[in-house]
């Protein structure tokens, strides 16, 4: 009798943790394949971030020169309005 409970509850246990093993094993898997595929996200990100750096960079002097052609932007600085001082710059003390 205490042998067949014995044999019984071995007969229990063991699939179990053979289920067990067999589910950590595949969590780590997919645990492992999440961290790669971040990672891939992230060389992703930032090599979007460099060439968005570089499609800006060979863009501005196409752009510079063609609103310099149409007449639009001129190289002079634009002239500040009585009142206003340029930016980081205190204003002058005014004087009664």
């Amino acid at each position: 009798m205490f042998v067949s409970r014995v044999f019984a509850a071995l007969l229990l246990t063991v699939p179990i943790a053979v289920a067990g093993v067999a589910i950590e094993q595949r969590n780590l898997r997919y645990r492992q394949a999440i961290s790669l595929d971040l990672r891939r996200l992230e060389v992703l990100d930032e090599e979007f971030a460099r060439l968005r750096l570089e499609v800006s960079r060979l863009g501005a002097p196409t752009r510079i020169l063609a609103q310099l052609r149409k007449g639009t932007w001129s190289l002079e600085e634009p002239q500040q309005p009585e009142g206003e001082t340029p930016q980081g710059q205190a204003p002058a003390s005014m004087d009664p």
